[in-house]
């Protein structure tokens, strides 16, 4: 059981914005409970960035640090909690590789779920995701967590592109040429 389990009330009645305004007022216990409730969101959104587990771990103990640190200065926007909290491990992420010097590549989680259970249909994704994999892996930084959050993560535009730091418009547009790119080299291959 985790150490924050028992403050979690039930799930429908969980009340993230008096979560949050405890939080910024100092409460750990708070605090905690959102970082039960987000924690999973927020390791998935990594690992699919890092593709490495203790990496993962590492990233997602700093996003809480850091999200702890700024909780004091956070605004509500109209944008969920989990939105913020996306935006910082995004950033944490980059900060990550530019140390490292090193690109991204999507891990084999991204296309496990793309994967359906049928097993031809399954050997048949596997092969052609093997395309997409390379042909994603050739987008933008922006572009490939565009795609993450929206079709991964199944944010709507509006979450995405506060968390790209871009308007909703800009967001859908850059996702739907990112799309677009892949179905080109699709096609062409």
């Amino acid at each position: 059981m985790s150490l924050f389990n028992r403050f979690i009330p039930k799930r429908e009645k969980i009340d993230v914005p008096t979560l949050v305004k405890k939080a910024k007022s100092g409460n750990t216990n708070a605090f905690g409970v959102l970082y039960e409730l987000y924690a999973e969101s927020i390791y998935r959104f990594i690992f699919l960035k890092t593709s490495n587990q203790e990496d993962t771990e590492d990233l997602v103990h700093q996003t809480f640090l850091k999200a702890w640190d700024h909780i004091p200065y956070y605004e509500e926007r109209g944008i969920p909690f989990l939105s913020w909290l996306y935006s910082i491990a995004r950033n944490t992420v980059i900060d990550f590789y530019r140390t490292r010097k090193a690109t991204s590549e999507l891990s084999e989680t991204f296309q496990s779920k793309l994967v359906s259970s049928n097993e031809l249909e399954r050997l048949e994704s596997h092969i052609a995701l093997q395309g997409i994999k390379k042909y994603i892996a050739e987008l933008g930084p922006i572009e490939q967590d565009a795609l993450l959050l929206r079709y991964v993560e199944d944010l709507d535009h509006k979450a995405v592109a506060s968390i790209i730091q871009k308007s909703e418009s800009a967001t859908k547009v850059l996702i739907h040429r990112a799309i677009a790119k892949l179905k080109h080299k699709l096609d062409a291959s």
